[in-house]
């Protein structure tokens, strides 16, 4: 998934945020589906392209 959700309901995107703030919300689990709601980790980093 390319976009997420904070818990301030912004839109997060993959291709333009920045990897290291999307890791710390991904692990703090507050990153969420803007479709289902459920909660969506971040997987991108050194040698996985997101």
């Amino acid at each position: 998934m390319f976009v997420a959700i904070d818990q301030n309901g912004e839109k997060q995107f993959a291709f333009h945020e920045d990897k290291l703030n999307l890791r710390t919300l991904s692990e703090a689990k507050e990153l969420y589906c803007p479709n289902c709601q459920k909660k969506v980790f971040f997987r991108g980093g050194l040698k996985r392209i997101h």
